[in-house]
């Protein structure tokens, strides 16, 4: 378990959990809901391709960290939104994936004091750590998806690929798994679409209504509407279609592969994964008959499927005064222009 890898005491991963979930803002999509999910994704796709059986314990701990952490401080703005209205995330992160690395940045300046997890970890594990996770939130970038098929798809053509190596090859296998686990993360981040309909759609409306808010704003600012984000051009089941095919079994399919290669035979489960991509796909087409972009919100959504709870409620007991307002954007950057070495202070 993490307590055992990480070498620390369960005070401290709740105090770092509390922390995150803090920084997890009230947005429809990329709340500490959807982290959950994709944290749940990831571990059962690296158990269901046979990862969990090849990498190391530390290095599965760095890919449900990442998981948790992928969209830390996200508040249901595009990284395109950021740069054409120069955003300081934008502006610090000099246009480059920049939520990715803003939601990496925040998951480890949270490694602090009471809530510093990697603390008792030796150096060079530590570094290994913080490296895996890197790599695993900066792999949800959108727009690196073409680059990573490409690279996993070569490594497996490799007959050496994550074989049994000396030590002499370590270093090769390390970075095969930290590939092969960026593109796990990758495919958990959009796994909604191969959940049963009603989970898949629930997911779907909450990211629409995150991009047609957007544009909504864009307009009001007289911005050009980015992508996806215009409510009166909106083609649901096109839209759905080609992110299901293009994302969803585009990348599972490859998982599947990967899978394969590494534990031989067919595996069902994820095959059922794909089959349940392409029954939501065609459903769909059904569903855009009745679907108002016009005035879809999150009222739309509470009265589909209900309202959140907004009380939060810890798994154990807590003392009030150790629960933690939430903070927003100006005060997560703030808390990393602050933030001080646990090595050197400053």
């Amino acid at each position: 378990g993490a307590l055992a890898v990480l070498g620390v005491q369960e005070d401290c991963i709740r105090t770092w959990v509390r922390e995150l979930h803090c920084r997890y803002t009230f947005v429809p999509y990329h709340n500490e809901a959807h982290g959950a999910q994709v944290a749940h994704f990831s571990y059962w796709f690296a158990k269901q391709t046979g990862l969990l059986d090849h990498a190391q314990p530390f290095q599965m701990c760095a890919l449900l960290i990442a998981a948790f952490a992928h969209d830390v401080g996200h508040f249901a703005r595009t990284s395109m939104f950021l740069s054409k209205t120069s955003h300081a995330v934008a502006l610090i992160w000099n246009e480059a994936s920049v939520l990715e690395n803003m939601h990496t940045s925040i998951c480890f300046a949270l490694m602090s004091g009471k809530s510093d997890i990697l603390k008792n970890m030796p150096a060079s594990q530590r570094t290994q750590i913080r490296v895996a996770v890197t790599r695993y939130i900066l792999a949800t970038d959108v727009k690196l998806h073409a680059s990573a098929m490409s690279k996993l798809k070569a490594m497996m053509d490799d007959k050496t690929f994550l074989s049994n190596v000396d030590n002499e090859e370590a270093e090769r296998q390390e970075e095969e798994i930290i590939v092969a686990g960026e593109f796990i993360m990758r495919t958990a981040d959009i796994a909604h679409c191969m959940l049963p309909w009603e989970h898949h759609k629930e997911w779907s409306y909450r990211v629409q209504i995150e991009f047609f808010e957007q544009g909504d704003f864009e307009r009001s600012l007289g911005l050009p509407i980015s992508p996806l984000c215009e409510r009166e051009t909106c083609n649901i089941a096109g839209g759905q279609a080609f992110f299901i095919d293009h994302f969803g079994v585009g990348l599972m399919t490859v998982l599947k592969d990967f899978g394969k290669r590494l534990v031989g035979g067919n595996n069902d489960a994820l095959q059922e994964c794909i089959d349940i991509g392409l029954k939501n796909k065609d459903k769909w087409k059904e569903e855009a008959k009745s679907f108002d972009a016009l005035s879809l919100s999150m009222k739309t959504v509470e009265e589909l499927w209900g309202a959140a709870v907004k009380e939060v409620v810890y798994p154990y007991s807590i003392e009030k005064a150790a629960a933690l307002a939430p903070q927003v954007c100006e005060q997560n950057l703030r808390m990393l222009a602050d933030f001080k070495s646990p090595i050197i202070g400053g």
